[in-house]
């Protein structure tokens, strides 16, 4: 930053390669939660596009999805796991002036995804009823 509180250009670079680092760690991150994840370059808005594939039975990934479709995943919120400590990893301490989200498309088919979660809701409950 300059004297007068303006980025300068090296400011600038260094943010852009911050957001190539933290768009390189969510699809790290991604891939390691779901079965895989595939960055389809950027939209109109700016923002990383892509695909991720996913097990609707797998508790913990059915879980993931159902906690972030009716919000996102803030790469800040701890309710999502290591990802807000590993999306970090790598970027400058100017990186603290970002932030970012993945979020899902409405296309998911959450009846699944709510059967996964119900169906494992109801399990633990049956154990603790069963002590």
């Amino acid at each position: 930053m300059n004297a007068d509180g303006e980025i300068t250009a090296a400011g600038w670079e260094r943010l852009n390669e911050d957001i190539r680092i933290l768009e390189a760690n969510s699809l790290r991150w991604l891939r390691k939660n779901f079965l895989s994840a595939s960055d389809e370059g950027h939209g109109s808005d700016g923002t990383l596009d892509g695909t991720f594939f996913y097990d609707p039975t797998n508790l913990h990934q059915a879980d993931l999805i159902e906690t972030a479709h009716s919000d996102r995943i803030d790469m800040v919120d701890t309710s999502y796991g290591d990802l807000a400590d590993s999306v970090w990893e790598g970027t400058s301490p100017f990186s603290t002036v970002l932030g970012g989200a993945i979020h899902f498309s409405d296309d998911i088919d959450m009846d699944e995804i709510e059967e996964t979660v119900d169906r494992a809701r109801l399990a633990r409950a049956k154990r603790v009823a069963g002590r």
